[in-house]
């Protein structure tokens, strides 16, 4: 059988455990169009010459979130009949490339999962680790936001139906490891929430099954293009600057080995991913929501961008392209960022030379006041270790489901006067006599309260918690010095 794809599959646990014994499921998605026409027979192809057998997960009835999610007025009922219809349609379109599966095999479609005896106990259990668990908590709303932002969704209005779907997911994925399956395929890497799920409930309490297994398929290219392809991205390489393409959904089609050196990986390791792989929740967002305006804008834009991974803080200045295809429809993005972080910083010399002067007084200021500033640091320390101050709010908290910790009603309080999270780590370190770093400010920002208030940026944190009358107010002695420390 010719076919015009190249099927590539990426495990680690592929040779160790693919025996005689071993079997296999494919998990078909409705909407991926790997999971159709010549790429799926040379999936089909693949299958047969590796595993000696390999079941077909057809994930129709799965599909009925995404029909209530879609901006259509539709009810339950109503989208698990159309993905039900759906089903129907890709076996019939597909069931003579099913044909060509030589090897045992059943085609098993979502509701036999989900109608299983097993799945509302397995439900039970995801939703009961969710409740407890804040890490769990935290992947489920990971993986839903990705899920969102890739198809344009918007994240506050369906944020439940997803952690809800995502649920169902992780708990049929309880009953494939039940069954005993090995490997479980599919055209991407798990998402947070599955991931999870195997990590906590899965891997040591049944060893040795779903091993993820990602199915690549590739295109075949002839000889002189492959010659073509090999030079041209020898030349992108040699660009210091950060070259990438992603397509309409945010996904990494290609970057040059600066980029992906930058990112921590090998340049073909990041096909198929998301800034939401390498980067916090809400700095993906950012990224995120400017490649969808210069799309939906179709011209391109010269931005500064931040840059925060590991222990790196950069500026970027990013030219971002629109891609085109045939039908004049924007199919991607194309972006060459060039790091600008030393010329920033140069310029900020430049200007505070500017101002020196200026500085010099204020210095002469802060020396009158500092041996008073001094002494009421110390008294407000030592009230605070023996409690005679207390910095609780003073203001009536709703009775609602927001609990906030001490440090992160100090932080809310800070960020609704305007401070950068480098002011606050400066604040709090002199308040507890120790040195802070702003990243752990970022962190708990990022981590714990835009989750806690289901916010993507501190405008609406603030905004959010003002509302909810959830601003505390400390004592003046808290704050009425932090000005003259810098």
């Amino acid at each position: 059988m010719i076919v015009d794809y190249n099927v590539i599959l990426n495990s680690p646990a592929l040779k160790k455990h693919l025996t005689t014994t071993a079997r296999a499921f494919f998990i078909i998605s409705l909407d991926n169009s790997v999971s159709t026409g010549k790429k799926l027979r040379a999936i089909i192809h693949n299958l047969n010459k590796t595993f000696s057998s390999c079941d077909i997960f057809v994930c129709d009835t799965l599909n009925r979130f995404n029909v209530v999610m879609s901006d259509l007025p539709v009810g339950e009922a109503q989208a698990l009949n159309a993905s039900l219809k759906a089903g129907d349609k890709w076996l019939d379109e597909n069931g003579k490339i099913l044909a060509e599966l030589t090897i045992p095999h059943k085609i098993i479609r979502w509701d036999k999962w989900r109608k299983s005896s097993k799945f509302k106990d397995k439900l039970s259990i995801i939703k009961a680790e969710y409740a407890k668990n804040t890490n769990y908590q935290q992947a489920f709303y990971d993986a839903a936001v990705t899920f969102l932002s890739r198809r344009k969704l918007e994240v506050a209005k369906h944020l439940q139906s997803c952690i809800a779907y995502l649920q169902e997911e992780c708990a049929v994925m309880l009953i494939w490891a039940d069954s005993g399956y090995t490997f479980e395929l599919y055209t991407a890497k798990r998402n947070l929430a599955m991931a999870a799920t195997y990590d906590l409930l899965i891997k040591n309490q049944t060893p040795n099954v779903l091993f993820p297994v990602i199915v690549d398929v590739k295109h075949k290219a002839k000889q002189e293009q492959e010659i073509v392809n090999i030079a041209f991205n020898q030349l992108l390489n040699l660009n210091r600057g950060h070259i990438y393409v992603k397509d309409e959904d945010g996904c990494y089609l290609y970057c040059n080995k600066t980029q992906a050196d930058a990112l921590g990986v090998e340049i073909e390791d990041i096909i198929g991913k998301t800034d939401y792989d390498f980067f916090a929740t809400a700095q993906a967002n950012k990224y995120r929501a400017v490649e969808l305006e210069i799309m939906q804008a179709g011209r391109e834009r010269v931005i500064e961008e931040d840059w925060l991974s590991g222990n790196e803080y950069l500026i970027f200045l990013s030219t971002k392209v629109p891609l085109f295809g045939r039908d004049n429809r924007v199919i991607g993005i194309l972006g060459i960022s060039v790091d600008i972080t030393d010329q920033k910083n140069l310029q900020r010399a430049q200007q505070e030379s500017l101002e020196y002067q200026n500085q010099l007084r204020a210095q002469e200021l802060f020396k009158k006041c500092f041996s008073g500033i001094q002494d009421l640091l110390q008294t407000t320390q030592i009230k605070l270790v023996h409690g005679e101050t207390k910095v609780t709010p003073t203001v009536m908290v709703n009775a609602s489901r927001i609990r906030l910790s001490r440090r992160e009603e100090q932080i809310l309080y800070l960020l609704s006067l305007n401070k950068s999270t480098k002011e606050i780590a400066n604040i709090l370190g002199i308040i507890d006599n120790k040195e802070l770093s702003f990243k752990t400010i970022l962190s708990i920002i990022n981590k714990k309260l835009y989750l806690k208030f289901e916010v993507f940026s501190v405008s609406e944190l603030v905004s959010k918690a003002r509302a909810n009358k959830l601003i505390p107010f400390f004592p003046e002695s808290f704050i009425n010095y932090e000005h003259l420390i810098k």
